[in-house]
């Protein structure tokens, strides 16, 4: 696929999240490393991101399941039976006594010769490969979100589910895939280990409030929502471990003005940044080395 026709100013539904992450423009995640510096925006812009990780395989197989199931079994599919492909060789003595003869259990099951051949084989398909326990999860979230009252609805009555929006700030192009869109609604949905803890803990500490502030100024400014419509954001959000939980919140104002001062700072960076060409360390200057009370503490009554 030739992503370049992408690269423009526009709304783009049925494209698939390697086409999405082949456009060029900035997404909301580009944009949280300038948190970090400058210059680690610009190590992470020639450095991509691994997205093979466990976290993100489960993330990205229970979105697909859950909004667009049609397309899960071209994506994604289940590892190699460890019953069948986690066995050593028979040894030559068990083949003589039966020619028929399995070879024992592997103590690393997926470590074995066979078990790698066989998922290279299903990776050559280009879908992802899933462990049991992965995929297990994947079913049990997506099931559990679509079993909400109020999550179920809005994935059944949604505009457009997965949709790509790509617009044009001071002349960079932007973008943002959109899991679930309705009349004057965005839902983001994500998974987490602390459903008790989600809001405001895991809300603040990943800073979630900014990315939907980044996909509601997309959502106006792609012209996927009128101008001057009041838009709402939703967060649609599963527990992925024991029962799998769900709750859905409203992303409140002062979250949303919060997001959207925290973007346009970071743009303000971006902005001097490029002009400049100055990639900026976080540490300026001279830092100075301290100790903490309590470590001064121990040593001086250590040392009596």
């Amino acid at each position: 696929m030739d992503a370049r026709e992408f690269e423009k100013p526009g709304i783009y539904e049925n494209l698939s999240e390697e086409g999405y992450n082949a456009i060029r423009a900035l997404r909301s995640s580009d944009m949280a490393d300038y948190l970090e510096s400058d210059l680690h925006f610009r190590y992470m812009r020639n450095h991509p991101r691994e997205r093979e990780s466990d976290p993100l395989k489960l993330g990205s197989a229970t979105h697909t399941l859950t909004l667009q199931p049609h397309l899960f079994p071209l994506h994604f599919c289940l590892e190699p039976d460890l019953e069948k492909f986690g066995r050593n060789k028979p040894s030559a003595a068990m083949l003589k006594e039966d020619p028929m003869a399995q070879g024992e259990m592997s103590k690393s099951p997926r470590s074995t010769q066979r078990y790698k051949q066989e998922t290279e084989r299903l990776e050559i398909t280009g879908r992802t490969v899933l462990k049991q326990d992965l995929w297990d999860k994947t079913h049990q979230m997506s099931k559990a979100l679509l079993a909400n009252d109020v999550i179920g609805d809005k994935i059944k009555n949604a505009r457009c589910r997965e949709l790509t929006i790509v617009w044009e700030r001071e002349g960079q192009l932007c973008k943002a895939r959109l899991d679930i869109v309705g009349a004057q609604e965005i839902t983001d949905i994500k998974t987490t280990l602390d459903l008790n803890g989600f809001s405001p803990w895991q809300f603040q500490k990943y800073r979630i409030y900014r990315q939907m502030a980044w996909y509601h100024e997309g959502g106006l400014a792609s012209g996927l929502f009128p101008p001057g419509v009041d838009v709402t954001c939703y967060l649609a959000v599963v527990g992925n471990y024991g029962a799998f939980d769900t709750m859905i919140s409203k992303v409140s104002t002062e979250a949303m003005t919060l997001g959207k001062f925290e973007n346009d700072w970071i743009w303000n960076r971006h902005r001097t940044a490029t002009l400049k060409k100055h990639w900026g360390s976080k540490f300026s200057g001279v830092q100075e080395a301290t100790i903490t009370d309590n470590w001064y503490n121990k040593v001086m009554e250590e040392l009596g």
